[in-house]
């Protein structure tokens, strides 16, 4: 986690002229334009494709926010990756019902955050 953040204060502060952001800082409240956030948000597209989405630097509005929701998305991706994996085989074998389709829905929503238990 820490190398992420320190990347990501690097990223930000390469894009910010005028301001040198700390970890805790809110975008915000330190007049960051809109023309500097979604250079922002583009250069951390770059070294972190389909991850971060402008509207999330609206909600997650400082550096250490942004570090721990690309970290806990990251390990979401890699859970899914792991059930894609498992599911793989029976599906291309035809080896799914109605039932098995149920859990390995149930399983993705779960993976993906939808649902806090598999019902």
């Amino acid at each position: 986690m820490r190398e992420l953040l320190q990347h990501l204060l690097k990223i930000c502060n390469q894009t910010l002229e005028d301001y040198v952001l700390k970890e805790d800082d809110n975008f915000f409240e330190t007049d960051i334009s809109s023309l500097a956030l979604s250079e922002m948000h583009q250069c951390i597209s770059d070294e972190y494709p389909d991850v971060v989405d402008i509207t999330d630097l609206l909600e997650y509005q400082s550096v250490i926010d942004l570090a721990k929701f690309i970290e806990e998305k990251s390990k979401k991706w890699l859970m899914f990756r792991v059930v894609l994996r498992f599911i793989k085989k029976p599906l291309i074998s035809g080896f799914f019902n109605a039932r098995n389709i149920r859990s390995v829905y149930s399983m993705l929503m779960l993976v993906t955050g939808r649902f806090s238990s598999v019902h």
